[in-house]
Parts: C-alpha cells; sequence; structure tokens
C-alpha cells in the first residue's frame, strides 16, 4: 500500500500530499512551519540568481542521484497558472515502493527551490510538483508523485556533519538490534538521512516503527531534526516491509507497507 501524507504538526498525518497545493489559499491560512527557526538561506540561494539556476545546482547536490531530469513548466490545469510548478524525471525499477526513494529526492529539491524563490522575490512561488518515472526498458510512468504543501520558507533544521548524524543513527540502530543496509546523508540544501536496516521480525519492526522513527528524526518538542528522511525496513531476505519518507520543506511524505505488517504498524495510515 502506497499513501499520500500531507505532514503536519511535525508528524506524519492522513491527508493527502496535494491538499493545499495549486489553489487559493484563504487569508487566515498561514505556512506550516516544523522549525522555530525561519532565518535559513541555503547556499543554493546565494550562489544563483534564478529558479533555473537553482534547479541545476540542486540537481547536482549528494542524494539526488535518481532524478534524470528537473525543469521548470507552466502549472497544468486545473493549477494556479500564475505558479512556478517544477517536473521531474526519476530512474526506478519500477512504480511501486521502488519508486518512493526517487519521489523523495524529487521532494528535497522541490523545497530547496521553493526556498530560493522565496529569497530571490523574482519569480512566482512554487505551488507544485509532478514525477514522472522512467522505466529500466527507457518507458515513462507518467505523474507518479510529486507535490508541494503550504510551508513556509527559511526553516532552519541540523547543521550535523554527515560523520556526526551517520553515527548517532548508527549508534540508536544498534540498540534495536537493527543491521544497517544502507546509511547515506543528501544534502541538496540541510542533511536528510537515507536509511535502510534489515530486521529479523517484520511484525515487531512495524510495530516500534513510530516510536523509532521518532527517536531517530525528531527531538524531544516532536520537531524534525533534519529537513527530511528516507527510512526503509526490509526482511532478511531483503524484501522491503515498510517505507517512510518526508520533506519539512514541501510538507510531503510517503507511506508504503507490506499488507502482512498492517495491523501491526504503529506509524499513521489512511
Amino acid at each position: 500500500m502506497i499513501v499520500g501524507l500531507l505532514l503536519v504538526g511535525g508528524a506524519a498525518a492522513s491527508a493527502v500530499v496535494l491538499a493545499a497545493a495549486g489553489s487559493t489559499t484563504p487569508p487566515d491560512v498561514r505556512p506550516e512551519a516544523y522549525s522555530t527557526v525561519l532565518t535559513h538561506v541555503s547556499d543554493i540561494a546565494l550562489a544563483t540568481a534564478n529558479a533555473q539556476e537553482a534547479l541545476a545546482a540542486a540537481q547536482a547536490r549528494p542524494g539526488v542521484g535518481d532524478i534524470g531530469l528537473a525543469t521548470i513548466v507552466k502549472p497544468p490545469p486545473p493549477h494556479d497558472p500564475a505558479g512556478t510548478w517544477l517536473h521531474f524525471v526519476a530512474r526506478a525499477p519500477a512504480t511501486d515502493e521502488r519508486s518512493l526513494r526517487a519521489q523523495w529526492e524529487a521532494d528535497l529539491i522541490t523545497g530547496v527551490i521553493a526556498d530560493a524563490i522565496a529569497h530571490f522575490h523574482n519569480a512566482s512561488p512554487v505551488t507544485g510538483a509532478s514525477v514522472d518515472i522512467e522505466l529500466p526498458d527507457g518507458t515513462l510512468a507518467k505523474d507518479a508523485g510529486g507535490g508541494m504543501g503550504l510551508v513556509a520558507s527559511g526553516q532552519r533544521f541540523s547543521e550535523a556533519s554527515d560523520a556526526e548524524i551517520k553515527t548517532a543513527i548508527q549508534a540508536a540502530l544498534n540498540r534495536q538490534n537493527l543491521k544497517v543496509v544502507d546509511l547515506n546523508v543528501a544534502r541538496v540544501d540541510q542533511p536528510a538521512p537515507n536509511i535502510v536496516v534489515e530486521t529479523e521480525d517484520p511484525q515487531e519492526a512495524a510495530r516500534s516503527a513510530l516510536s523509532l522513527i521518532s527517536s531517530l528524526f525528531f527531538n524531544q518538542d516532536h520537531q524534525p531534526t533534519y529537513e527530511g528522511y528516507y527510512f526503509e525496513v526490509v526482511d532478511a531476505t531483503g524484501s522491503p516491509v515498510l517505507i517512510q519518507a518526508a520533506s519539512f520543506r514541501t510538507g510531503a511524505g510517503h507511506l508504503w507497507f507490506r499488507p502482512d505488517v498492517a495491523n501491526a504498524l504503529s506509524l499513521p495510515h489512511l
């Protein structure tokens, strides 16, 4: 099961990711802020002069290698034609759960470009994004994901080094007896950990998912430590058990879980 989520209040809630995108915003609705500090300006925004330059710089950053193409296009109907819309072509083995990491990479880039445009003041705000999946045989699956919520610009997250982040996460996973299969940090702007762990007990992994994700990626005040994360659990055969990913500059999230762990899963889902 794949669920698109709009992230609210620092947690994943059961709402469609595009609920706030591409529509007229009522005057009493404020952008969601997951960080209490709104003074951050990315080095991409400081080093570039417009959205096109920022997009090229973002696509070249570590951790988004699945993105084959990133462009700025006109918002498709029925979205507000005055907005800025991003379009991605991402490489993935299939359009199922195996495409979620690529979709998450697109979310990270979208958030950085939205922030950069807010800094430039020379283009319309980002109102949405779309992601096509390029399959191994070269065919494209259209509109597999993408989105942009009403999120405050300038959010400041962790500035820890990759080594510090990996050490802290490794220690936390060791305490949970979870084997690390893959541990990297995406650096489109501020850090966004990308983790795959192996469990010998999928049911227990599903039961403890909420507490583990909270401890890895949120602080004691339930606010995100990082600007995003990708977390995948696989079983002893390497088959995915559950995936959750989030991008706190777009308000976008993804949740997938295997049907046999649905009753044990502690994460909110539709």
